[in-house]
């Protein structure tokens, strides 16, 4: 394989992969090819190769990917599943994804099918319609139509916020070019996906407005949970991080390969997979570490992570990656299992054996919050008031410990200066 590596795109590929496994102490490998019909659903793995630690019955698989252009006769054709990734600042496939969750998820359905219980922001940002640089602050209630949410790192210094003397010119109208990059950002995917309205905290909630600040965050549960899709910064850590971020340059080879059903060479990459790119990119990333983004992502019905290693999106049914990369299959049971909580209507309660696992449920969700990051220490228990609302059915703030204590109740802080989250 050196020797052909030298003429062989793909051979210096697997080539340069098995250079990178053979880092790892004592390990024997073994290469496991599987042709493109041996494949699971949404899986792009054309070759795979297992690293096996026969101390601890470890596998490691690293994985080259098959990958066409969305337009190639291939793709058309679904002869080959993955796609080579398009630029994140006008990526095709988010309406795409959008309008597959609207039309077929059942789960999903819930966001669209009732507006009897519907209460709009406070505030909300109106992008217009026209594409113009001026956007204003609305009354929510004179808002008609679908929203979305930004969830964000404010950094260690304040972004552009609304505060009592800035918002009358917020209402009368102001340039875009004022925000940061993280917002400017959220403004225009909002508007590429046809969405006219945004809520975003800092501009939304009146920051130097101690009573302003305390009815709102009691709400900002609803706010999430009543967002048609919530647009994730996930790997900034500051407003000016921004949305859109390089993408790596991950090694590939591009042939020419006539595939099984096809009638004539069509050009074809293989690529280096990272079968963890989910929980590498999003799951652990900076924004994820922030205790108030548990809530958000807990309670929002569709996520729009955009991140260093390419776009994901998450709902209630599915989670999807641009270019239809492999997915951990432990994360199609985990993740929409926290999210979907939400929908339950059960009460919890210490006699009704039948809710355990809600119980259970609750207590891993303190401990994930226990982990999480909090600029502003008094936010502790605010930042986990909306979850503890909706987990308990919708009983009022404050509540009671519900399991001997195990859990614990929570209020809102009021009268305390803000500082970022």
């Amino acid at each position: 394989m050196i020797i052909a590596a030298k003429t062989c795109q793909l051979c210096a590929l697997v080539l340069e992969n098995i250079g990178d496994l053979s880092k790892v102490g004592y390990i024997y490998r073994r290469l496991l090819s599987r042709t493109l019909e041996q494949a699971g659903s949404y899986e792009t793995d054309c070759l795979v190769f297992g690293r096996s630690n026969e101390a601890q019955k470890e596998e490691n698989p690293l994985s080259i990917g098959l990958f066409v252009l969305e337009d190639s006769p291939l793709a058309k054709q679904d002869l080959v599943l993955g796609r080579q990734l398009n630029p994140v600042e006008n990526n095709p496939i988010i309406l795409e994804w959008i309008d597959k969750c609207v039309r077929w998820h059942e789960k999903c359905s819930y966001s669209e099918s009732d507006d009897r219980d519907f209460k709009p922001p406070t505030r909300l940002l109106d992008l217009g319609v026209n594409g113009s640089s001026t956007i204003h602050l609305r009354n929510g209630h004179d808002c008609l139509g679908r929203y979305a949410t930004l969830s964000h790192c404010w950094g260690k210094s304040p972004s552009t916020t609304t505060t009592r003397a800035t918002l009358s010119s917020r209402m009368n109208g102001f340039n875009t070019s004022i925000l940061c990059r993280t917002m400017r950002d959220a403004v225009a995917i909002t508007r590429s996906i046809r969405i006219q309205y945004l809520w975003i905290d800092a501009l939304c909630i009146v920051q130097d407005d101690y009573e302003d600040w305390a009815r709102e965050a009691v709400t900002m549960a609803q706010v999430y949970t009543q967002s048609f899709i919530t647009i994730a910064a996930s790997s900034s850590a500051d407003g000016d991080g921004g949305c859109f971020q390089s993408l790596p340059s991950t090694p590939s080879a591009t042939l020419k390969w006539t595939l099984n059903y096809s009638t004539k060479p069509e050009k074809v990459q293989f690529r280096k997979s990272n079968t963890n790119r989910f929980r590498d990119a999003v799951l652990n990333g900076p924004l994820n570490r922030r205790a108030w983004v548990l809530q958000e992502r807990s309670l929002s019905p569709r996520i729009l992570s955009y991140t260093n290693d390419g776009l994901f999106w998450e709902c209630e049914d599915a989670i999807r990656m641009d270019g239809n990369a492999p997915i951990e299959n432990y994360l199609l049971w985990d993740i929409p299992k926290v999210k979907g909580f939400k929908l339950s209507t059960s009460r919890l309660t210490e006699t009704d054996s039948k809710h355990w696992r809600y119980h259970e449920e609750w207590m891993d969700l303190i401990v994930r919050y226990t982990a999480c990051q909090l600029t502003n220490e008094s936010d502790r228990l605010p930042a986990l008031s909306g979850l503890a609302k909706v987990w308990a059915g919708g009983i009022c703030i404050p509540v009671r410990s519900r399991s001997h204590g195990r859990s614990f109740a929570c209020r809102t802080a009021v009268g305390e200066e803000r500082t970022p989250r």
